[in-house]
């Protein structure tokens, strides 16, 4: 009995292990038929790539952008475009002011004003020196002689502030005849900085009822009066 049991658990394994093998047989079998064609890759670093792909511009290939530059283009081209945008709202808004012609001022002389008979007129304009000189001229149409005190004499600029000025020429007292009296005004130029008009009033002494005005008076620039 034992020796028939021996022989039978040797018989047993016997097949097990045929089984086995041949088990092993057809799975490396199938393994390397399906790993057939595929080739170890090459990792020597001391050979050069095979089948690398070629650039249609021989020696180009990736170019890498530095990150400075990307945010200089992107800069340039957001500013640009407000920069233009500004310009351009600039351009549309800006109105050119027209140059004033000496000729076209002096065409506007001589102006007048005229109360109770008596006329005064200022006849030109023009520059001495470092002044701004009036001629102005005084008369008297009516039955009475008029006094004057030129120290009463308002000169304004256009924004309404008192200018010092000097009146040459002209009498204390107007007689009732229709004579013209001539004298001047004169305005020191570096009061005239940004003037456009002035403005003249006189009134008599000491009754002071007249009220001889002269508005809108105009002065030429910095620039054309030192011509």
């Amino acid at each position: 009995m034992k020796l028939t049991t021996v022989l039978l658990t040797f018989s047993f394994l016997t097949v097990m292990l045929t089984a086995s093998s041949v088990s092993a047989y057809f799975a490396f079998n199938m393994g390397h038929k399906a790993l057939k064609g595929v080739e170890r890759p090459d990792i020597n670093p001391s050979k050069k790539l095979v089948g690398t792909p070629k650039t249609d511009q021989p020696g180009k290939g990736l170019t890498l952008v530095k990150e400075r530059d990307v945010i200089v283009r992107f800069y340039n081209h957001t500013h640009g475009a407000k920069e233009e945008k500004e310009e351009t709202e600039k351009k549309d808004s800006f109105v050119e002011t027209p140059k004033t012609d000496p000729e076209d001022v002096m065409a506007k002389f001589p102006l007048s004003n005229e109360d109770g008979e008596v006329t005064m007129e200022v006849v030109s304009a023009s520059q001495e020196g470092e002044a701004f000189v009036l001629d102005l001229t005084l008369k008297n149409d009516g039955r009475k002689a008029v006094g004057f005190l030129y120290s009463f004499l308002d000169v304004r600029d256009d924004q309404d502030r008192p200018l010092s000025a000097i009146t040459e020429g002209l009498p204390k007292e107007l007689p009732a005849n229709g004579e013209v009296f001539s004298g001047t005004v004169t305005i020191p130029k570096a009061l005239l900085n940004d003037v456009k008009e002035i403005s003249l009033t006189l009134t008599d002494y000491p009754e002071q009822r007249l009220q001889l005005r002269i508005i809108k008076i105009p002065v030429t620039s910095k620039s054309e009066l030192s011509q």
